[in-house]
């Protein structure tokens, strides 16, 4: 599942084309078993090879919507992680403003600053140094909020600062889970087994075009291109920094707008 991983990683352009390429040669296999075949099949056999076909072709729609329910679940995660994250970021900004004074002000500058970092956190594509960078700076900026309410508590124990501690350990917390939505995969099981039935199906479609004699390329191609569709699709949802459907960073905007920024 690495390599799987990597030419994902790499681009979707590369994973559809493995995809394709080994669909393509699944195919062409089993067009050759079953030209090789032919001349010794009963015509029972190539009656069951029908409803092998037909059976596979139920069995690999069950798991390409299970895999999709699964991307789009993931998907949604992120997207619903980034709007916690952004209303958590505003609501300890206000709270900073209400505490009012030069800590109140220092926190809410801090908390801009913060906002940006965790937005860069959500449209970075896949460089695993600059997302480890990230994290290392979002680390460091909630040590350093965090000791400013901390003095702030210290100095003045009351219901307002109460509440923007609170605010605060709430945005800390949505970061963590934003990392975690970013973070989640695919199970390997269920990848392998949707690559599996899909190249079983495919190879055994071609076997059964061998047992009748005819190619079919123009229906072959249609197949293995519209297979190669749905599984880039899913490749996508499920991968957080490639393709295109990826997190939309408006929210972090719209957050940024409301605090006086651009």
């Amino acid at each position: 599942m690495d390599v799987v991983q990597d030419l994902v990683a790499a681009g979707l352009g590369y994973f559809a084309l493995a995809i394709a390429l080994a669909q393509a040669i699944a195919q062409q296999t089993g067009f050759w078993l079953g030209r090789r075949r032919a001349a010794a099949a009963p015509k029972e056999e190539v009656e069951a090879a029908g409803f092998i076909v037909g059976a596979l072709l139920a069995l690999l729609a069950f798991t390409m919507a299970l895999t999709i329910s699964f991307a789009q679940a993931r998907f949604e995660d992120r997207r619903a992680a980034s709007l916690a994250e952004a209303n958590a970021i505003g609501t300890a900004w206000l709270r900073a403003g209400a505490l009012g004074g030069e800590q109140g002000a220092a926190i809410a500058a801090d908390l801009a600053v913060y906002l940006a970092l965790r937005r860069d956190f959500v449209t970075t594509p896949a460089d695993p140094a600059r997302v480890r960078a990230i994290n290392a700076a979002t680390a460091e900026a909630q040590t350093a909020i965090w000791a400013r309410m901390t003095a702030i508590v210290q100095q003045r124990p009351d219901a307002i600062s109460a509440s923007l501690m609170a605010a605060l350990n709430e945005t800390f917390d949505t970061a963590t889970a934003q990392r975690q939505a970013h973070a989640a995969r695919m199970p390997r099981e269920l990848v392998l087994l949707l690559l599996t039935m899909t190249m079983l199906s495919i190879g055994v479609i071609g076997y059964q075009f061998g047992l009748r004699g005819r190619r079919h390329p123009v229906l072959g191609a249609i197949l293995v291109l519209t297979w190669t569709a749905a599984l880039v699709m899913i490749a996508d949802l499920s991968a957080p920094r490639v393709g295109d459907l990826r997190t939309d960073p408006a929210v972090y905007d719209w957050t940024a707008q409301s605090m006086g920024g651009r």
